[in-house]
């Protein structure tokens, strides 16, 4: 059994995928994502409270044996779910890389693996040094 968490956007096509495979899932949402829990009629689904040692204790008696992100909003989630059920994912030290784009970039950017150039500003006027050091012009 796989635990899809947050299936939103394109992860519904994920979630279909994994039912084309054969897969069994339960889909695990947020509380903040509960509209689209309600809506929900792919598979099984959990909205998960505030608590996790509850969280956890019905993806056991649901026999999850995998926990994935089913979209960039359920990528945290996932993770802790992981770690809490002891299964496989990722490294706990790439966590916050996974789900900061800018951080993202800068970890890709060291290991030497190529991307998209990207800035992290919080100001117009760090936006328009920035737009000069990248190379763009304002108009």
């Amino acid at each position: 059994m796989i635990a899809l968490v947050d299936p939103l956007s394109s992860g519904v096509f994920l979630s279909s995928a994994l039912r084309e495979c054969g897969q069994g899932l339960l889909h695990v949402y947020e509380e903040r994502f509960s509209g689209a829990a309600r809506s929900d009629a792919s598979a099984p689904v959990l909205i998960v409270s505030g608590d996790t040692a509850e969280t956890v204790a019905a993806l056991r008696r649901r026999g999850v044996r995998h926990v994935i992100p089913g979209s960039e909003f359920g990528v945290a989630l996932a993770h802790e779910l992981a770690a809490a059920l002891g299964l496989a994912r990722n490294e706990d030290e790439t966590a916050a890389a996974r789900r900061d784009k800018a951080l993202m970039g800068e970890v890709l950017g060291r290991a030497g693996v190529p991307c998209a150039g990207q800035a992290s500003v919080a100001t117009v006027e760090e936006l328009t040094r920035r737009c000069g050091v990248l190379g763009f012009r304002s108009s």
